[in-house]
């Protein structure tokens, strides 16, 4: 049951309240999750999957190379999805 943080996301619009009440849990809980990344990786996350700015933006934006771009970014996940699993084990 593995659902991608871009899934996640996306389901929001047009959704039911509980739907919106549990997409604002998760947003929160990820939100979270990136207080643990250095600064300016939780930037890139933030700037990715919140705001929606494609890699080329973010390496202009920041002066990387897109490779970077995408490799900080891949890291930051990977610490954001065992931070959520870590913490949805919480609940069940």
């Amino acid at each position: 049951n593995k659902i991608s943080l871009d899934n996640g996301l996306d389901m929001a619009s047009g959704q039911c309240a509980d739907d919106r009440f549990a997409y604002n849990e998760l947003e929160m809980l990820i939100l979270e999750a990136c207080e643990e990344l250095p600064p300016q990786d939780r930037e890139l996350v933030i700037k990715s999957k919140f705001e929606g700015r494609s890699n080329k933006e973010l390496m202009a934006a920041y002066g990387m190379a897109e490779q970077t771009v995408k490799n900080k970014l891949s890291r930051a996940l990977k610490v954001i999805r065992k931070k959520l699993k870590d913490l949805m084990g919480l609940f069940v």
